[in-house]
């Protein structure tokens, strides 16, 4: 059975997002923020998600990620 475009859009998604999450979480991790704890979590939960194929959790999973990427890019200003 071949994806759906639908399918092919999640997973594009959720691998940008991810790739984002996951610099923002080393960039704190590196300055000993304890944020990136918060963060880790938000990638693995993507991440686990991704590898399963549920790209209803994804999607899920991507707007909590990018909500918390927002809410750290507040703080650097």
């Amino acid at each position: 059975m071949e994806p759906t475009p639908d399918a092919y859009v999640a997973e594009l998604v959720t691998n940008l997002v991810e790739a984002s999450g996951s610099r923002r979480v080393r960039e704190l991790a590196a300055a000993g923020d304890e944020a990136a704890i918060v963060g880790k979590r938000h990638v693995d939960a993507l991440v686990s998600a991704r590898d399963l194929g549920e790209w209803d959790d994804c999607e899920i999973r991507s707007r909590q990620l990018l909500a918390w990427l927002v809410e750290q890019s507040k703080g650097m200003g």
